[in-house]
């Protein structure tokens, strides 16, 4: 378990070029488990999502260059060794006045994709991958369907990023984590300067906690529960996390988060 031990990391979370891109870096021996998995004629999650959500057809890993529920996630050069660079491009919604008006197809199409894959980085989070030093500090869980609550995320913090958020100052935010959710934020829906940074928030309090924020009703990632088990991490837990924007500007913060410890050190 991630909140008990120091795991090898099976998958890292980070931010692309202009904070228009989720980057996934996953081990070799796992993503090469992913696609065989993929590769089987019925895949029950899949065939779900792309039902309820009326998604376009699934395309494997390894057929073409770009992979999911249309052309979703790509390949980029790795920098470390034994892992792969997943790009996902994050989607483009063209906000209107109206906001039922937008177009979500390829919102949806974004969130599900990343629901299966982290799904199946879950499952095969058993894998043994060995020792080198280099930890797994979050897993994600995303929920992808229609209406309310339609996007919410769940996010498990690591034992390993404990230390990290523990130098963190009390009741101190971070502007840098807060603009890459500001700037994904409003790619996505095609707008600049809609919102005040302050809209956009990371928030951290001693000994450990984190509190993220952005725009909508009280919507955000708190912790489950402010009872502080030593030595051990914690999972977030989404409120009033309705679309796919929200969901993925939040999933922003916390590859942002990731990079930050990660340049730290951790």
């Amino acid at each position: 378990m991630l909140d008990y031990d120091n795991k090898p990391t099976v998958y890292d979370l980070g931010v692309g070029v202009g904070s228009k891109s989720l980057t996934i870096s996953i081990h070799n021996e796992v993503l090469a488990n992913i696609q065989d998995l993929l590769s089987k004629p019925t895949i029950p999650l899949l065939a779900s999502l792309r039902k309820q959500l009326q998604l376009p057809e699934f395309i494997r890993l390894g057929e073409q260059p770009l992979w999911g529920f249309g052309p979703v996630l790509g390949n980029l050069p790795s920098k470390k060794d034994n892992y792969s660079l997943v790009e996902c491009q994050l989607p483009i919604v063209n906000k209107t006045v109206d906001f039922r008006k937008a177009n979500w197809e390829t919102a949806y199409a974004t969130s599900a994709t990343l629901n299966l894959l982290f799904s199946y980085l879950e499952t095969l989070d058993d894998i043994e991958i060995p020792d080198n030093g280099f930890y797994q500090l979050v897993h994600a869980q995303l929920l992808t369907a229609e209406g309310m609550h339609g996007g919410s995320l769940f996010v498990t913090l690591a034992k390993t990023l404990m230390p990290w958020l523990a130098s963190q100052p009390n009741e101190s935010g971070s502007r840098n984590i807060g603009n890459v959710m500001k700037l994904a934020y409003e790619h996505m829906v095609g707008h600049n300067n809609i919102f005040d940074q302050s809209d956009f928030r990371v928030w951290f309090r001693q000994p450990k906690w984190v509190n993220l924020s952005v725009p909508g009703n009280a919507c955000g990632l708190d912790p489950t529960d402010y009872y502080d088990r030593q030595g051990e991490g914690y999972r977030l837990s989404p409120h009033n996390v309705d679309s796919p924007v929200q969901q993925l500007t939040l999933l922003m913060g916390v590859a942002a988060i990731c990079e930050s410890a990660r340049k730290a050190g951790y």
